[in-house]
């Protein structure tokens, strides 16, 4: 069992495609998986939302909004500061600054300034920021990406970054690594979570985790990604917990250590993360550094799936399947796979699909409710979700009519995705010219491709053409090694041939 999902990077709610967090399956026992979270921060300060640009928790004179708490003001200048000897010419610059006739006001002499600066009273660039303006700054990107203001959020999260603040550069490397208000940039992006993460903020430190573990913007580094992921753990970043455990489980990096994968999961779980709750289950499940215990699995497996857990649902049905042969059990575990293929596990769907193809699992045979899955399932990409649809169209199934066009095109999708049956299928089609013009050099090709990737049943028809001569030259000693092929795959078809060739030999 295999499942990836997307990574969500935090602040801005934006996901970060193709970053994968990795987890442990039930039946691979260390496959990934990923999850899509959505998790919202903010700077921290409390922003009086009449007066943005004032200091947090001052109180605001109305008729001079942007000046000092308590400062005396001069009516004339209501922006100097209070007391201070006030150039006619240059009313906003600094008391007694030297003043740059091209940038008048410039808050600090001698700042270097460029079309950054935000604001008539933002620092300019090159200015050393406070710390509490640049948490400010921070608070006010966010109003402005919540307002879909990209440019403005990227000024103010790049002048809290610039001042010292952690989530400013998580928010900015954010906003370069989804290309939002800039130029997608992703080594731009890691490089801003990194200076994030040494300015001790866990959410940068997890996407600098997740970067190099999957070398995005930058090559892939596995004692990077472990140094990252430990610091978002020890800072309260529970997915950097989990994808520890991931790493520690399956030995990436780092010295393989099931119990101490465990002990993480564990950690991650019990702060919320469900995906890591998942995984602990299936270490329980598939004793994974602690005994075997499947009463637990069930117990945690069971929660997790409740709580809406795409892969829960699958890994709970695994379980119960494993562990039970009662018709009760199975048909929960068909209701499991059922609720999975609902929340958009295609695999599930897929495999519902062949229960109802086949009457099998507790179930009864029906063509009709295997094309619904099938379809379900090979629609989200799934390759034997398109295998088992082409088969329903090639058979005239499930209410469908006949169409060997349609087959054709489904079977070349699964093929081409690397599904055996599919290219098995496919070849069978060349094979007797049902469709598409007869071609028996592609069809000895297709068989191969499908035997080779571990179709028992091709590896049978492979070795009929083989002991027949049937576009080829007649070779039995190949027919005879296919045929063995397909009998230790456990083909009873195979394991007759081979012994009737043998004989005859």
């Amino acid at each position: 069992m295999k499942r990836i999902t997307t990574i969500g990077v935090g602040i801005l709610m934006m996901a970060i495609n193709g970053h994968a967090n990795n987890n442990v399956t039930a039946e691979s026992q260390a496959a990934t998986k990923h999850n899509q979270a959505k998790a919202t921060a903010t700077s921290g300060a409390k922003v009086d939302p009449k007066h943005p640009n004032a200091a947090a928790g001052a109180k605001v004179d109305p008729k001079h909004p942007n000046a000092a708490a308590g400062a005396k003001v001069d009516p004339k200048h209501p922006n100097a500061a209070a007391g201070a000897k006030v150039d006619p010419k240059h009313p906003n610059a600094a008391a007694g600054a030297k003043v740059d006739p091209k940038h008048p006001n410039a808050a600090v002499a001698g700042a270097a300034v460029g079309a950054t600066a935000v604001g008539a009273s933002a620092a300019t660039t090159g200015a050393k920021v406070d710390p509490k303006h640049a948490k400010a700054a921070v608070a006010e990107g966010f109003k402005m990406y919540q307002k879909h203001n990209y440019a403005k959020a990227i000024e103010l999260f790049t002048q809290g970054c610039d001042g010292g603040n952690g989530r400013g550069c998580y928010n900015l490397g954010t906003m370069h690594g989804t290309g939002l208000g800039v130029q997608k940039n992703d080594p731009k992006a890691v490089e801003l979570y990194t200076k994030a993460c040494t300015l001790k903020d866990p959410k940068g430190c997890f996407n600098m985790g997740v970067m190099y573990d999957n070398g995005i913007g930058t090559k892939i580094n596995k004692s990077k990604a472990v140094n990252a992921y430990t610091n978002a753990c020890d800072g309260g970043e529970v997915k950097g917990c989990s994808n520890l455990g991931t790493i520690y489980s399956k030995g990436t990096g780092v010295k393989k250590d099931p119990a101490k994968a465990l002990s993480l999961y564990s950690k991650a779980c019990s702060k919320g993360f469900i995906t890591a709750c998942t995984n602990m289950g299936v270490m329980y499940a598939a004793g994974l550094g602690t005994p075997k215990d499947p009463a637990k699995a069930t117990q945690i497996l069971t929660d997790a799936c409740n709580k809406k857990d795409k892969g829960a649902c699958a890994d709970l049905a695994w379980v119960k399947s494993k562990n039970t042969s009662a018709k009760a059990d199975k048909l929960e575990t068909v209701d499991l796979y059922t609720k999975a293929c609902n929340e958009g596990d295609a695999k599930r769907c897929a495999a519902l699909g062949s229960m109802y193809d086949k009457g099998n699992n507790g179930v009864k045979k029906d063509p009709k409710k295997a094309t619904e899955f099938f379809t379900k399932a090979c629609d989200k990409g799934d390759a034997k979700g398109c295998t088992g649809l082409g088969s329903m169209y090639d058979k005239g199934l499930g209410g469908l009519k006949q169409d060997k066009a349609k087959a054709l095109t489904l079977y070349t999708k699964a093929c081409d995705k690397g599904e055996a049956k599919g290219c098995s299928a496919l070849g069978s089609l060349y094979d007797l010219g049902t469709g598409v013009k007869q071609d028996k050099a592609k069809a000895l090709t297709l068989y191969t491709k499908g035997c080779d990737k571990g179709d028992a049943d091709e590896c049978v028809s492979l070795g009929t053409m083989y002991e027949r001569g049937t576009g080829m030259k007649m070779d039995k000693v190949k027919a005879q090694k296919l045929y063995h092929k397909a009998c230790e795959l456990k083909n009873d078809l195979g394991c007759r041939n081979y012994a009737t060739l043998e004989k005859t030999m």
